[in-house]
């Protein structure tokens, strides 16, 4: 769907052909804060697989600019595989892990309180290629646009956050029912997916 797509369906449902309530830099700016609130409600939606190079000298280590979220390191580029560990953990067998060098990642911990961020052991003594996933930020939305900044599952989310955020705008008790329904029709399909997502996880282990 098109940028000039979205915004016609937009348009149409708000009964607002002529974007005499709401303007269309507005409808867009709601546009951007949904796929943004997607994203930090599910990263997955813009992951992304990509060779990089680590810091040398450093065990912690960030994601690249474009980046919004660190989810996993796979493996070293052309070498094994690489490990979820926490700090306690290793803390326990090499407790002075963080001075330890190498030319290989063996393991990673991650801090969800700090999700740009992540630590490799042992601390590459040079550059080190590795394959990594991470959450991206969305293109920002405009009229002009192609295609959406994500997927094109969540034109339906992203169109309830849109009517919710217009309808809210309105005077007080007026529509704010119908304002109410659509934020949660939103967080029901994020929801829903998610409960598909961890559904299908548990088959296939199975």
């Amino acid at each position: 769907m098109t940028g000039a797509d979205l915004l016609t369906t937009l348009k149409s449902l708000l009964l607002d052909p002529d974007n005499g309530v709401w303007s269309e830099t507005l409808k867009i700016a709601f546009v951007n804060e949904a796929m943004n609130t997607i994203v930090s409600l599910r990263p997955d939606s813009t992951a992304t697989t990509a060779e990089v190079t680590l810091t040398a000298d450093t065990p912690k280590q960030v994601i690249p600019a474009t980046g919004a979220k660190f989810l996993d390191l796979i493996r070293n580029v052309g070498g094994r595989a690489i490990v979820k560990t926490d700090r306690v953990a290793l803390g326990k067998i090499f407790p002075d892990w963080p001075t330890q060098t190498g030319t290989a990642i063996n393991y990673y911990m991650f801090d969800p309180e700090n999700p740009s961020s992540f630590w490799v052991f042992p601390t590459p003594s040079s550059a080190i290629s590795v394959e990594m996933v991470y959450s991206g930020s969305p293109t920002v939305f405009t009229a002009l646009v192609s295609s959406l900044g994500l997927p094109d599952i969540y034109i339906a989310p992203i169109t309830e956050y849109v009517l919710y955020r217009c309808l809210n705008m309105q005077s007080a008790g007026q529509n704010t029912e119908k304002a109410s329904m659509h934020l949660q029709n939103f967080y029901t399909a994020i929801g829903a997916k998610t409960q598909g997502d961890a559904l299908l996880a548990a088959v296939q282990k199975e």
